[in-house]
């Protein structure tokens, strides 16, 4: 995919500041829908602290809609942000979708994947939720151990959270 743009030969300001976690407002026609994500994101945020800022314009949310919920469910007063005000609305709305789908561009290396999975639990880490795990059902035990079972390719899979299929 090929995506041109003006600003794209620009050097974006990319200086982090912070904003009062109440003045953020969520793009309300947000195509993601992560509440049942919230708590997991607590649980990495208290582990490793608030790491990524939000993206915001104005006081509207580009990307950090998750990290935002989080950080008001855990009464942070403020959080981190990147202010990205020099972009026009469509500059905004192509950069909200992919921040959001650039994750998927990528495949997992599943030995390696393990390995982090592994290491994490050795060295005591919390784990969060990995069920909705596509390339492989990620189960962690009563003992904080994770369990992996390679899906068939041809199996289809379904979100129990949001019903999204794939192979």
């Amino acid at each position: 995919m090929k995506v041109r743009s003006r600003s794209s030969k620009k050097k974006p300001n990319m200086s982090v500041e912070y904003a009062p976690t109440d003045s953020l407002v969520p793009y309300a026609n947000n195509p993601r829908k992560n509440d049942h994500a919230v708590a997991d994101m607590v649980a990495v945020i208290e582990a490793v602290g608030f790491r990524v800022p939000i993206l915001v314009k104005g006081h509207d949310i580009i990307d950090g809609h998750l990290r935002a919920k989080a950080a008001k469910e855990m009464g942070m007063e403020e959080v981190p942000v990147i202010r990205c005000d020099e972009m026009s609305e469509k500059e905004v709305r192509l950069l909200r979708l992919m921040v959001n789908k650039a994750s998927e561009f990528a495949h997992w290396d599943l030995d390696l994947l393990e390995e982090e999975f592994e290491m994490l639990e050795d060295d005591g880490m919390a784990m969060v939720d990995f069920d909705w795990f596509p390339q492989k059902k990620v189960a962690a035990t009563t003992k904080k151990q994770v369990s992996f079972e390679a899906v068939e390719e041809d199996e289809c899979n379904e979100c129990p959270r949001c019903g999204h299929t794939w192979n």
